[in-house]
């Protein structure tokens, strides 16, 4: 069985591998608006769960997804470059999850049996925090099986 724990280390080593993707964070939105975030921390992969549904075969983990990048001159076209940009980060993140990548052997039980759910949809934003910065937010659905065995269930006998 996966646990959440699994599923964010997997979204950390996807961040990781990505050439362009620059830092991972899967706590608070707000992480991304530290004044002292350097500018090489961008793009930025942000993943927080938002709700998980259990039954009977499988678990489904809800995230919150935003790639952004720092607005550096505030011009049509530099904002045109950046959601080209992070669009094409946005389904590299999602081929990687969909292709069920093992990024890490210590994930191997795991990643194979994995779905995402579609249709996904991206939505453009620019968001003025301490910093100003333009990208793409999406919700997405990870399922993982759910082997019910109460043998492992931590009840008394």
């Amino acid at each position: 069985m996966a646990t959440l724990i699994d599923v964010v280390r997997i979204w950390q080593d996807i961040a990781e591998d990505h050439k362009q993707i620059r830092a991972f964070y899967d706590k608070r939105l707000s992480e991304v608006d530290i004044p002292k975030l350097a500018d090489d921390k961008y793009p930025l992969l942000y993943a927080q769960v938002t709700e998980v549904e259990i039954d009977s075969q499988s678990i489904a983990y809800s995230f919150e997804v935003v790639v952004a990048e720092l607005v550096i001159e505030q011009v049509d076209d530099e904002l045109n470059r950046i959601l080209h940009e992070t669009q094409l980060i946005c389904q590299d993140v999602l081929a990687a999850w969909a292709m069920n990548i093992n990024y890490s052997a210590s994930h191997s039980n795991y990643v194979k049996n994995w779905n995402i759910n579609y249709p996904i949809s991206l939505q453009p934003f620019e968001a003025r925090f301490s910093n100003l910065l333009a990208g793409w937010m999406f919700n997405l659905e990870i399922v993982t099986p759910q082997g019910i065995d109460f043998c492992d269930a931590l009840y008394a006998n």
